[in-house]
C-alpha cells in the first residue's frame, strides 16, 4: 500500500495561499483598469479613451445659433475672437461679389450688433479672418498678390488693426490660398490651397514656417496626415496646439452617407510628437454644412458655420449661420481605493503559508495552523455571503443640528422588493375585479371608534413634533388601523 507523502495536505495549502494572494494582489493592482473605473463620465454616459487628449472635445452640447450675427446677404463663415476678448470677426458674402468682413463687440461672450470692418474692406474680396501671432490673417483678392485668394495679416492692438501685410511668394502661388490658421507657437500658419490640383480644384491643408535664414521666407509643406482626395477647408488650432480642427467633404461623413457632398468637422491630436488621423465632431455634424471651426482661449466653447439642408427637392440650399457649441467638462472616474479589508485578507493568505511552513517543522505549532485555516476559511466565506448588505427598518425620525426632524427609510432589500412586487401583482388582480363589478373592500374595517382614536394619536404626535418638519403621512385606512391597534 502506497504510503501517503508526508505534509501533502500543508504543501497543498502553502501552494494554494501563495497563488491566491499573487492572484488577489494582482486583481487589486489592475482593479482601477476593469470595468468603469478609469474612464471618463459627463455625469450621465461613460467614455473609455486610450489617452488623455483623447477625451477632451468627445461630448458637445446642443450648437445654438447666434442669431444676432445673421447677415441675410450672403453666408456668414471663419468666426474668429481677438485674443483680448473684445471682438468676434467673421466673413460674409459671396466669393466674387465682394465678400467683406465683420466684427461685432463682445459683451460677457455674447456678440453685439455686427458692422464692416471698414479698416481692412476694399472693393475686391475679404474672407477667412483668424486672430494669432498678435495680428488679423485673412484672405483676399485685392491688388499686389500673386493672384486669386493670397494670405494677407493684419497688426492688431488695443482693439485697433495696421495696414495690411502680403505674407509673400514662399506661400503665395497663383491658385488660391485661404483659411489661414496662426498656431499657438507663435511661428506656424496653417492654411488651405488648391495648388497642384491637377484633375479638381480640391484644397488640402498646408503648413508655413518661418526660415531662420534668410529673413522673411517660408518654408511650405503639405499637412498630409489630414488631407484626403476631397476638399480639407478652415483648419484651426485649440489654445493648447495639441489638436487641430477642419472641416472636410471626404467619404464616411455624415453628409457623404446621406448621399450629398456636404462639409463636417474633423479633429486631429497631436500625440508623441505626430497628428494622428481625424475623428468626426461627434455632435455636432449632422445633414447640411459644418464649416469653419474656431475654438474659444478657454477652449471649451466652439464657434463654426452651419448650412441647414434645403427645404426641399430643387430648392437652393440656405446660407451659411454661425453657430456656437460648448464641449461638455468629462471627469475621470476614481478607482475604488485599496481598503483595509483587502490589506487583511492578503495579509492573512501570508500568514496562513508562514503557519503551514512552519508547522511542517514544529509539530507544537500544527493546532494554531489548524486553527487559522479555519478561522480563515469561515470568515472568507462570511465576507462571500455578506458582500451585500440590505438593512431592513420602518420609517425613523431623525434629529437635525436645528431641533427639526426628517423622516429617513433605509433602502429594502431585493427579497424585499420580490415580495412587493408579487403583492403588487396581487393588488392589480383585485383591481382589475372590482373593475369587473365585484367591490374592491379593505382588508380589515375600521370602527368609527378606532378612527376617531387613531386620528387623536396621529395629531398629538404632530403636536410633539418641531414645526419646520416634514409634513405627516397621509392618513389612509391602513395607517389608521395601524394607529389604532397601538
Amino acid at each position: 500500500m502506497a504510503r501517503r507523502p508526508r505534509h501533502l495536505g500543508k504543501n497543498a495549502v502553502i501552494v494554494l495561499a501563495l497563488f491566491a494572494a499573487g492572484f488577489f494582489a494582482a486583481w487589486l493592482r489592475l482593479r482601477p483598469y476593469l470595468g468603469d473605473a478609469g474612464k471618463y463620465s459627463d455625469g450621465r454616459r461613460v467614455f473609455g479613451r486610450t489617452t488623455e487628449e483623447g477625451v477632451r472635445y468627445a461630448v458637445w452640447d446642443e450648437p445654438e445659433a447666434v442669431a444676432s450675427l445673421a447677415r441675410g446677404d450672403g453666408d456668414a463663415t471663419r468666426p474668429t475672437v481677438s485674443p483680448d476678448g473684445r471682438l468676434l470677426v467673421f466673413a460674409a458674402g459671396e466669393r466674387g461679389l465682394n465678400a467683406d468682413l465683420y466684427v461685432a463687440d463682445l459683451v460677457d461672450g455674447v456678440p453685439g450688433e455686427p458692422r464692416p470692418l471698414t479698416a481692412l474692406n476694399g472693393p475686391a474680396d475679404e474672407w477667412a479672418p483668424a486672430f494669432g501671432h498678435g495680428a488679423l490673417y485673412f484672405a483676399s483678392s485685392r491688388r499686389g498678390g500673386a493672384g486669386g485668394l493670397d494670405l494677407w495679416r493684419a497688426p492688431y492692438a488695443d482693439g485697433r488693426f495696421g495696414a495690411a501685410e502680403w505674407l509673400g511668394d514662399d506661400v503665395n502661388t497663383r491658385a488660391d490660398e485661404t483659411d489661414p490658421a496662426p498656431a499657438p507657437d507663435g511661428r506656424t500658419v496653417a492654411f488651405a490651397s488648391d495648388r497642384g490640383a491637377v484633375f479638381e480644384r480640391d484644397f488640402d491643408l498646408w503648413v508655413a514656417e518661418p526660415r531662420t535664414s534668410p529673413v522673411g521666407y517660408w518654408e511650405v509643406w503639405r499637412f498630409d496626415t489630414l488631407n484626403t482626395d476631397a476638399d480639407e477647408r478652415e483648419p484651426g488650432f485649440s489654445a493648447d496646439g495639441r489638436s487641430v480642427f477642419f472641416a472636410s467633404n471626404r467619404a464616411g461623413g455624415v453628409g457623404d452617407r446621406l448621399g450629398a457632398a456636404d462639409f463636417d468637422l474633423y479633429r486631429s491630436v497631436r500625440d508623441r510628437g505626430r497628428w494622428l488621423p481625424p475623428e468626426p465632431l461627434v455632435g455636432l455634424n449632422g445633414p447640411g454644412d459644418e464649416r469653419a471651426p474656431f475654438v474659444e482661449q478657454g477652449g471649451f466653447g466652439l464657434w463654426f458655420a452651419r448650412r441647414a439642408p434645403p427645404a426641399g427637392e430643387g430648392e437652393p440650399p440656405p446660407e451659411l449661420r454661425l453657430a456656437r457649441a460648448r464641449s461638455l467638462e468629462l471627469v475621470r472616474l476614481p478607482a475604488r481605493p485599496v481598503g483595509l479589508l483587502e490589506v487583511l485578507v492578503l495579509v492573512a493568505l501570508l500568514v496562513l503559508a508562514l503557519l503551514a511552513w512552519l508547522a511542517k517543522h514544529w509539530e507544537a505549532l500544527d493546532v494554531l495552523y489548524k486553527c487559522f485555516l479555519v478561522s480563515l476559511l469561515v470568515h472568507l466565506a462570511l465576507l462571500w455571503w455578506f458582500r451585500e448588505l440590505y438593512p431592513e427598518s420602518q420609517d425613523v425620525l431623525v434629529a437635525a443640528d436645528g431641533g427639526a426632524t426628517f423622516q429617513v427609510r433605509l433602502a429594502p432589500s431585493e427579497s424585499d422588493l420580490a415580495a412587493r412586487a408579487e403583492r403588487g401583482g396581487e393588488l392589480e388582480t383585485e383591481r382589475r375585479t372590482a373593475a369587473a363589478g365585484e367591490p374592491l373592500r379593505a382588508a380589515t374595517e375600521v370602527p368609527d371608534e378606532a378612527r376617531e382614536l387613531a386620528a387623536a394619536a396621529l395629531e398629538l404626535r404632530a403636536e410633539r413634533r418641531d414645526d419646520r418638519e416634514l409634513p405627516a403621512p397621509a392618513r389612509d385606512d391602513t395607517a389608521l388601523a395601524e394607529a389604532a391597534r397601538a
